[in-house]
């Protein structure tokens, strides 16, 4: 599932019931964090990735701290002590770091658990089936293996991340229709969640060219989605999309509001899906719409 998503409804959830504010700090809610910055970083900056928070996975120490981390507090010390990469608001900066914050300032307000947010705000409203939240090593019915592609062209099998290494950055699980499903869920808006999708797909910052150029993504960030005009195989449309991956397993959901088309990809391997999902979006484009 595209995580990043699933955490921006949930807060966005939280704020339309008035239990928080998107201008609130990360000091209001989680003052023994000790988070550098805290008191300038809100929740607004965090959904849009202009916190200044560092990124993480770091190197190798997130690889040999990935298996063993067993709660959301152990990640927030891999970074909450590191100066902020720029002052908040002044740039933007993709960082899953924001996304964990975010995870935990929802369990403080609502004083429910992630895995209870993500069933009360995603998968019951939508009537999903195969979406959850890995709170700790379980068995998951269906889920399949993570591999990654060896250089003789062979795939060899990787081991399964703790679910604490993740957390609200990356801890849900899903499957293609399952995210298809809570796409045209928050399309059709049949309660809050309609309402909600179009201020989270509002545009909030423009990316510098450098990164929608290499990474073919559109043009601008709202909350927790990519959103404008993206060349996809020579057809320029306008797109809201994101995508997930997480040591093996990776996924992206796209759509193109103008042709009412979602395209939902999933993989378990560590091969990038972007040509995939490019090839299928441009052949259910309607390419008399979609021409220069």
């Amino acid at each position: 599932m595209c995580h990043k998503t699933v955490t921006a409804m949930i807060i966005l959830e939280l704020e339309s019931q008035k239990k928080l504010s998107l201008t609130d700090s990360i000091k209001k809610w989680l003052p023994d964090q000790n988070i550098i910055g805290s008191e300038k970083i809100t929740i607004h900056h965090l959904l849009s990735h202009t916190s200044g928070l560092h990124h993480f996975p770091d190197g190798k120490q997130f690889e040999h701290l990935r298996a063993a981390i067993e709660s959301p507090d152990e990640l927030v010390r891999l970074f909450a002590n590191r100066p902020l990469a720029f002052s908040p608001g002044s740039k933007w900066g993709y960082s899953n770091a924001n996304f964990v914050v975010l995870g935990l300032i929802a369990e403080q307000v609502s004083g429910q658990s992630y895995l209870k947010l993500v069933n009360a705000y995603i998968a019951k409203p939508a009537e999903l089936s195969k979406t959850g939240h890995e709170e700790r090593y379980e068995i998951v019915s269906h889920l399949a293996l993570p591999y990654y592609l060896t250089k003789d062209g062979s795939y060899s099998g990787l081991p399964r991340v703790s679910p604490m290494a993740r957390f609200a950055a990356g801890s849900i699980y899903s499957s293609a229709d399952d995210m298809a499903k809570w796409m045209q869920h928050l399309i059709t808006g049949k309660d809050s969640s309609g309402r909600i999708f179009r201020k989270m797909t509002k545009p909030r910052v423009s990316l510098p060219d450098s990164v929608a150029q290499q990474g073919g993504v559109p043009p601008n960030y709202a909350y927790g989605w990519f959103v404008g005009e993206l060349d996809v195989l020579g057809c320029k449309t306008y797109v809201v999309e994101h995508g997930g991956s997480i040591l093996g397993y990776s996924s992206k959901l796209r759509y193109f509001p103008d042709h009412d088309t979602i395209i939902s990809v999933t993989s378990n391997t560590t091969q990038n899906i972007k040509k995939v999902v490019n090839q299928l979006s441009y052949q259910f484009l309607d390419s008399t719409l979609c021409k220069p």
